[in-house]
């Protein structure tokens, strides 16, 4: 089908800009939840100052999975090495 497996089941949400000498804040929702559920956290660490990031992954995946698909992620953008 030419869809991108990585894309459709693995998602990093950032903000719009990642301000230099801020932490990002990486939100990662519950086993058998999902990122709805980090609405009011996500707004209480963005009135804190912070940019927030939510990480979602399919519950049906083994967590080291999902582990290396965030840090794959992060590597991408520079943000761990």
């Amino acid at each position: 089908s030419g869809e991108d497996l990585l894309a459709r089941r693995y998602v990093l949400e950032l903000p719009l800009e990642l301000p230099r000498g801020r932490p990002l804040v990486v939100l990662i929702h519950g086993v058998d939840s999902g990122p709805a559920g980090l609405a009011d956290l996500r707004e209480h660490v963005e009135k804190a100052g912070f940019p927030v990031a939510i990480f979602a992954y399919p519950n049906d995946e083994a967590i080291d999975e999902s582990g290396r698909a965030l840090a794959q992620r992060l590597r991408q953008l520079g943000l761990i090495e």
